[in-house]
């Protein structure tokens, strides 16, 4: 199983898939996944390796993985990570050995408790050895094995993926920046510990590719996607078995992960890839081309005149044929007249014409140009355009005479370098070596200009790592940018909601607040209304001035019913403006739920916490409506 992203590395362990990251804790972030379903964060407890990129993932059995090395802040060693899956720990494995300097964009696979890793950089060079690295628990012991002629050539981005008894060795990026397409295999069957390169020889490859996958399925090896020299992404997939051969082209330019249940692209899930054949764009044109095909010989058959059609389409292309036999022998004929003997002697006769000319014009001139340059004695502009003609004459002596001491110089140079180098045995020790003080060890035996040369050399290799560890640094911070903007974005929606929450809260206590007051408004108007009454029974009793009493109490009573009535048309009014906004806050209120269940994400876990009482305050309030 491999990965073509640096930055979010993925391994498959049974049905699952791990993803381990960059996190803001300034350690690896582990997520768990499966196909088709999206990635969770993993809780994990103790200690973590700090963040890094271009490691390396193994896995050691169905309960463990091993992550190797790594390019980070502070690392300046090859550290081993060994993750428990069952506990979700990670663990640092120990060694009494010297530690290995530090790796990255190297390739590891693993068969039981053995790790194989090749390749790799350590910042300044490519490393050519070969580490076979022996688990036993939490400590690990290792063996470097030193390159040798028939061993792959130094390499970074390559993939390694075991098979059977063996490892599958592929592509990757050579020192000087080429894409290779080399396949080799690791045989480690009979000697775990001292394995043996074995190249493949093909008279078909595909193209040099890095950070590119593979995987192994039914006892065949893949690859897919990756980049060549060019810088151009490559789109297809192709299939080892005992020959290459290209099975189908990739619709997708996400980062692909791969292992034996597939290719897939990963985003927030993994998602098979969709594969279409390596000659479907030739498919449909052919379709298109019969399906016009098809239409014209509909055509032509329903016509009432395709007997004089053909007939006179036949007539026509005969006279074409005519008319281009006639011009070929046309042709033909001035070909052969061109290389007559008459002709060649007409030619040769010109030339000699022609050259005899340009004789005679070239004496004129030489013969003129003492005369040229003598100083008239009546002619001031002529003496002035030769002295300016000497000038020029001088300048242009001086310029092809320092041109041409450069060039002697710059030849001496060459001579001398081809000199040692033809000497010298090992002449990678002169331009790639494993670290700078050696180098100067080495150049120090070289004359001046030599060792002027093997210096530029030297500093170009060094600058083009540099420049692909800035190109990757800018993809880390962009990537962190539009996180950021994310989380910004999140958190400014939430505040916004919780501001109208809060608003149309306050709405609906002043509303309350207010039906109160009318309510104790209109429980004194009934209390007032009552006293009335009673004072009307009070007063029945005395007839006598029964029409006045009657009059008075009546305007009274029917002044209190007026005043009762107003009191109801504002509560009224009250309860339908409460209603109201209880629909508006019950609104606003939904709006945050579905948010909450949609998007499951809240940078301050804020909205996590007050989930549960966000639903038990709108039961509440639609029971009480």
């Amino acid at each position: 199983m491999s990965t073509n992203n640096y930055i979010e590395i993925q391994i498959g362990v049974e049905s699952f898939i791990y993803q381990i990251s960059e996190s803001d804790k300034g350690t690896l972030g582990v997520s768990l996944g499966k196909i088709g379903y999206p990635l969770s964060p993993v809780a994990v407890t103790g200690p973590s390796p700090s963040n890094r990129s271009k490691f390396s993932l193994s896995l050691l059995n169905n309960s463990s993985f091993l992550l190797i090395g790594g390019d980070g802040p502070g690392i300046n060693t090859t550290e081993l990570w060994a993750f428990d899956i069952k506990s979700s720990q990670w663990a640092q494995l120990k060694t009494s050995q010297d530690p290995i300097k530090r790796r990255s964009g190297h390739c590891a696979a693993s068969s039981g408790n053995i790790v194989y890793i090749f390749g790799g950089s350590n910042g300044l060079n490519i490393s050519t050895d070969l580490i076979v690295f022996t688990i036993n628990g939490d400590t690990y012991t290792y063996k470097e094995i030193e390159s040798q002629s028939d061993w792959p050539c130094p390499r970074i981005l390559h993939t390694m993926i075991p098979m059977k008894n063996t490892i599958w060795l592929f592509g990757g990026q050579s020192d000087n920046g080429t894409a290779l397409n080399d396949l080799w295999e690791l045989d480690y069957s009979l000697f775990p510990q001292s394995p043996s390169w074995h190249a493949v020889e093909l008279r078909r490859a595909p193209p040099g590719r890095y950070n590119h996958v593979s995987w192994t399925a039914n006892d065949c090896f893949y690859i897919a996607g990756g980049m060549g020299s060019d810088d151009l992404h490559y789109q297809e997939v192709w299939k080892f078995e005992n020959q290459w051969e290209q099975t189908y082209i990739i619709n997708t330019k996400l980062p692909l992960f791969a292992c034996s249940k597939g290719l897939f692209e990963v985003s927030d899930s993994f998602i098979e890839v969709q594969l279409s054949p390596p000659f479907a764009a030739l498919d449909n044109l052919f379709e298109r081309l019969k399906f016009k095909q098809s239409e014209l010989t509909t055509k032509i058959r329903n016509q009432t005149e395709r007997e004089y059609i053909q007939n006179e389409t036949s007539r026509r292309l005969k006279r074409f044929e005519n008319i281009i036999d006639q011009n070929k022998t046309n042709e033909y004929q001035e070909i052969l007249n061109y290389f007559s003997d008459e002709e060649q002697i007409k030619l040769n006769a010109h030339i000699n014409l022609r050259r005899n000319q340009l004789s005679e014009i070239v004496a004129r001139i030489i013969n003129d140009y003492p005369n040229f340059l003598q100083k008239p004695s009546n002619n001031p502009q002529a003496e002035e355009l030769a002295v300016q003609l000497s000038l020029k004459l001088q300048q242009c002596e001086a310029t092809l005479q320092k041109a041409k001491e450069e060039r002697n110089t710059e030849i001496q140079l060459y001579k001398q370098q081809l000199q040692f180098l033809n000497a010298k045995q090992d002449v990678s020790s002169i331009i790639d070596t494993a670290n700078f003080n050696s180098f100067l060890q080495y150049s120090s035996m070289l004359p001046p200009e030599s060792k002027e040369a093997a210096l530029e050399n030297y500093y170009r290799i060094q600058l083009r790592e540099y420049q692909r560890l800035r190109q990757q640094t800018q993809e880390v911070q962009q990537k962190f940018k539009k996180t950021s903007e994310s989380q910004s974005v999140r958190s400014d929606t939430v505040s916004r909601l919780s501001d109208e929450l809060t608003k149309k809260f306050k709405n609906v206590t002043k509303t309350e607040d207010e039906l109160n007051l009318w309510k104790q408004r209109l429980e004194e108007a009934n209390t007032d209304l009552e006293k009335v009454r009673n004072f009307l029974m009070a007063i029945n009793g005395y007839k006598n001035n029964k029409p006045v009493f009657e009059s008075n109490i009546q305007k009274m009573e029917n002044n209190m019913l007026v005043h009762k009535n107003m009191i109801k048309r504002e509560l009224d009014d009250i309860c339908v403006r409460k209603k109201a906004y209880i629909d508006e806050f019950l609104k606003t209120i939904n709006v945050i739920i579905d948010a909450i269940k949609t998007k499951n994400y809240d940078p301050q876990g804020a909205i996590d916490i007050n989930y549960p009482k966000l639903q038990k305050l709108r039961d509440e309030i639609i029971n009480s409506k």
